[in-house]
């Protein structure tokens, strides 16, 4: 287990965050493993679709199955238990140079250490996707509940997940109640503007995906501009802010529907981050401010580190917040994040935040300057703590103690006031 402290050093390549680096391939099951199904790989001339290389000498390009038991008529071996379990079709490859949402892996992938790893995670992936399955059976909305919650905390399989988010949000009740709402925002009078501004961020919305690229077949860039247009003019005091795209970019890449990614939009920008994305984003800045009385009450060696360099939140966390993680986490780590919050709200953010500020305490208290500090900040977003989702997931709920919506209310009202009386 990784110490708390400096980051691991020698930590893969896969297991590091950040918009540089590679997002493994995960996105099937509930956790960071995922068997890749149809993938493109990209050979040594960059282009075309092949079988992977051959796995490493002494290593099976497969991992072991779990060790349940099963009756005679069940499938047998790994690949054909991994199916009946996860659902899946198509041929097994966990080394594409592409992972399933269309990231791309660096050359130097270590694709060996991937494949170790997600031998240890089948075991949970299997066993979640089983009970999600059980739960789901005989299909109707989700409703909030205590198993729902329970289920949600330990990760919704890739296949249920936009289900399960528009149901908790209540985006899917919105939609329900407003057919054809959508399609008549993106027939209304364009403002220029605010079409403008979108287009302006498409291409810098994920470079590193193949999904999003003009050349891609479909094109998520127009997918993914409807949404920000639609929003755009159904909250027309928000807008349109750069980060959105970010958010926006994420739904489209799981729900793989434009009106349903809308709708989760809504859910985030208008319900549960409220003046996260308003002109003055005085949501956004009041959380910030939240976060410092927190680490205050919690680490307070921390929030006397930041007060002795003379760091202002904003300098370290605001990406953390605006972005809801995305290029901040791994990918699924940031999918694993976002369930619970589309289920329990905001507070979600923070124990997030608090975690990784705990956990790497000591290596937080080493810094010797502002830049100095803001680049441990960065430092504590990657390596393996981070990438073990179900772990960190299950950290998150333990490690910063009790925290309840009321403490972040009344934290909020305070911080609110201040920065309006700051001006």
């Amino acid at each position: 287990m990784e110490p708390a402290g400096r980051p691991r050093d020698r930590v893969p390549r896969w297991a590091r965050g950040g918009r540089g680096a590679p997002r493994p391939a995960w996105g099937v099951g509930c956790g960071m493993g995922t068997w890749v199904v149809g993938c493109e790989w990209v050979g040594s001339g960059g282009e075309g679709r092949g079988a992977p290389p051959p796995p490493p000498a002494g290593r099976s390009r497969f991992p072991s199955p779990p060790p349940r038991a099963h009756a005679a008529s069940s499938p047998r071996g790994p690949r054909a238990r991994a199916k009946l379990y996860l659902g899946l079709t198509g041929s097994f490859s966990s080394r594409c140079r592409i992972d399933p949402y269309g990231f791309e892996r660096p050359e130097d992938f270590d694709y060996a250490a991937y494949e170790e790893f997600f031998s240890a995670y089948l075991v949970i992936l299997t066993r979640r996707a089983m009970k999600w399955s059980k739960l789901l059976k005989g299909g109707g909305g989700v409703q909030k509940s205590g198993t729902v919650k329970r289920y949600i905390r330990k990760g919704v399989p890739l296949e249920h997940r936009a289900h399960v988010w528009m149901g908790v949000s209540g985006a899917q009740a919105r939609m329900d109640q407003n057919p054809g709402y959508y399609h008549r925002l993106l027939q209304g009078e364009c403002s220029g503007r605010l079409e403008e501004a979108i287009w302006t961020d498409m291409n810098r919305t994920f470079p590193d995906n193949v999904k999003f690229r003009k050349s891609a077949d479909p094109c998520l860039q127009k997918t993914l501009y409807n949404v920000l247009v639609a929003y755009g003019r159904h909250n027309q005091g928000v807008g349109y802010c750069q980060g959105m795209n970010f958010i926006a970019g994420y739904l489209v890449l799981i729900t793989k529907s434009e009106e349903k990614s809308f709708w989760l939009l809504d859910a985030l920008v208008g319900r549960i981050l409220p003046d996260y994305y308003s002109p003055a984003m005085l949501g956004l800045k009041t959380d910030q401010e939240v976060l410092g009385e927190l680490v205050r009450t919690k680490l307070p060696a921390v929030a006397a580190l930041m007060d002795r360099h003379g760091v202002l939140w904003t300098l370290v966390v605001s990406r953390w917040f605006i972005c809801l993680f995305v290029d901040v986490l791994p990918v699924e780590t940031v999918l694993r994040i976002w369930d619970c919050l589309f289920s329990e709200g905001s507070k979600i953010l923070f124990r997030v935040a608090l975690t990784l500020i705990k956990h790497h305490q000591a290596f937080i208290l080493e810094a010797s300057s502002v830049a100095d500090t803001c680049e441990r900040f960065k430092e504590i977003t990657r390596g393996s703590f981070v990438t073990e989702c179900h772990t960190f997931m299950q950290k998150i709920f333990s490690e910063p103690g009790s925290l309840s919506m009321a403490t972040i209310t009344r934290l909020r009202e305070s911080c609110r006031a201040r920065l309006l009386a700051q001006g």
